[in-house]
Order: structure tokens, then sequence, then C-alpha cells
């Protein structure tokens, strides 16, 4: 039986989410499956105004967070379907979300990442490890 990770990655280019299926069962890693879903086009509008405004009201950004998280979730299902595995036979998840802020130059320095990891978490019945970058960030 192999032993199954997913992992998300999407890039400030807002053009959508890269999702991989590996198997680390073995001394080398074999990917499953990948899949690039583009974002649906309200889905991208959204983003892209969060990133470029400065004063985002915090209701919309919590509802793009959890819209994004949804999403994710939905095509983690797609591509547990196209791998034909189930959320029993993964590990976990691995979810970077995406960028909206990413202030290398302030200080203190800091980064926002929105795609609710909880959700994800819900919406598939697998643990999911999230919030990488801001780790990144801390440590210097």
């Amino acid at each position: 039986m192999g032993q199954y990770y997913i992992g998300l990655m999407s890039g400030t280019s807002l053009d959508g989410v890269d999702i991989a299926i590996v198997d680390f069962n073995n001394d080398t890693p074999v990917v499953m499956s990948t899949r690039f879903r583009t974002y649906p086009n309200e889905l991208f509008l959204a983003l892209k105004s969060a990133c470029r405004e400065p004063n985002i009201n915090l209701d919309d950004l919590g509802r793009l967070d959890a819209e994004l998280g949804c999403f994710y979730a939905q095509c983690i299902q797609q591509s547990l379907g196209d791998a034909k595995l189930n959320s029993q036979d993964i590990i976990a998840i691995g979810s970077h979300g995406q960028t909206i802020q990413h202030s290398p130059n302030s200080h203190p320095v800091h980064s926002l990442q929105i795609g609710d990891a909880n959700r994800i978490a819900e919406n598939t019945g697998i643990t999911v490890v999230a919030d990488f970058r801001r780790r990144d960030i801390a440590a210097g």
C-alpha cells in the first residue's frame, strides 16, 4: 500500500493551483497524479482585487479565504478521482495557500496567504498542513 501525500501550490500570478499526489512508500517518491486547475473567473477577480486593495474589508477577506479553501477541496476531490484514490488513502495534504500580500522589506517582514486549510480538511476528510510561508518569514 502506498504512502500518498497531496501537495497544493498556487503562485502570485493568480492563474490557478497545481495539485500533485505523490507516493512516498519507497526510497524514491513516485508522482501518481498532477493536475492544474485555473481559478474560475469570479474567484480570480476577487483574488486579484484582494492583492491590490490595501484596505480590504475583513469580512470580504474572510469570505474569500473560505471560498478558496472550498475550491481547493473540490480540486483535491477531482484529483483523487483521476488517480483512482479516496481520502482514506491519503496521509496528509500540504497547502501553501494563495499569497495575497508579501512584504519582505517592511518591519516586521510579513506575508499573508489565504485558502482556509480547515475547510480543505473538513471537505476532504484529510489532515492538512499549511501556513508554510509565514513560518519561513518568522525564521528569517
